[in-house]
């Protein structure tokens, strides 16, 4: 796991980046389970059996991860069936190596035979940037959760149908006892293969109740990080990430659209005034 990152918020305070990837959140959901099986180990909250995060079991998501959650895309007009063919946004370009040889320059004895595959530059004017932030608190119940996750992919759609790029990431703000921490994982690229029932997976309500839960409780357990000891008595406390704390930790992002939390805004209005706006500036 990539270490800290301290990011200035205000003229006194700071916050803390820690980034991490699908992989090992994957990994800590598989040493969650591992621990369960372990009567004599803390079973922690990521193990709760029930429908309070969206799943059942911690296993239904784990596999849902891997696997997709087709009913995230239903109703996201756009979505099912979606082409995740590449060709559109990749070039071929000469090279002394690459994936495919051009026969008649090899056979001439040219140096630059190969065609190397190369992604096309993306023009950040028709990129953004989606801001997913699941830190939602308690009182927020699974079905709230569910709807919104939805509503985002139907977001992810309409920017998709509009010839609009859009790069995911998700964010956990929380306090951790004295550590204000903001977690990122990168979820999609701007550029990359849409992958729709993966990426409804990943922002299904049990990525915070399953998910980041686990890995928390893995950094408590395993790493010993600050304030990860916060996972023995609630896993923390809610918080905000501001425009500017996004702007440090996401320096080469594209257009920033920071979605409302869960419960507490519509995520399709929210992306609809942040374009608008930025059209009006352009």
């Amino acid at each position: 796991m990539l270490p800290d990152k301290k990011i200035k918020r205000g003229t006194r305070d700071y916050s803390v980046i820690r980034e991490r990837t699908l992989d090992e959140i994957v990994s800590c959901l598989d040493w969650a389970i591992a621990q369960k099986a372990d009567e004599t180990a803390w079973h922690g909250t990521s193990t709760k059996k029930g429908g309070w995060s969206g799943t059942d079991t911690v296993e239904q998501y784990r596999d849902m991860l891997r696997d997709g959650w087709p009913e995230g895309i239903q109703e996201a007009e756009g979505l099912d069936g979606l082409s995740t063919d590449r060709a559109e946004r990749l070039t071929f370009v000469r090279n002394v190596g690459g994936v495919f040889p051009v026969v008649p320059a090899y056979l001439a004895g040219a140096p630059d035979a190969m065609l190397d595959v190369r992604p096309q530059p993306v023009d950040n004017t028709r990129a953004v940037t989606l801001v997913v932030d699941s830190s939602f608190n308690c009182n927020v119940t699974s079905e709230t959760a569910l709807q919104y996750a939805q509503k985002v992919m139907r977001v992810v759609a309409w920017l998709s149908a509009e010839g609009i790029d859009c790069a995911v990431k998700m964010i956990v703000p929380v306090q951790l006892s004295r550590t204000r921490a903001i977690y990122i994982v990168p979820v999609r690229e701007c550029g990359d293969v849409m992958q729709a029932e993966r990426l409804a997976a990943i922002i299904h309500p049990a990525f915070l109740r399953r998910a980041w839960f686990a890995l928390l409780e893995y950094e408590h357990e395993v790493l010993e990080l600050p304030g990860a000891r916060s996972a023995r008595g609630g896993y923390g406390s809610s918080n905000n990430a501001s425009a500017d704390e996004l702007k440090q930790a996401m320096p080469d992002a594209a257009s920033i659209v920071m979605l409302p939390k869960v419960g507490s805004g519509d995520p399709e209005k929210a992306v609809q005034e942040a374009l608008s706006i930025k059209l009006k500036q352009d």
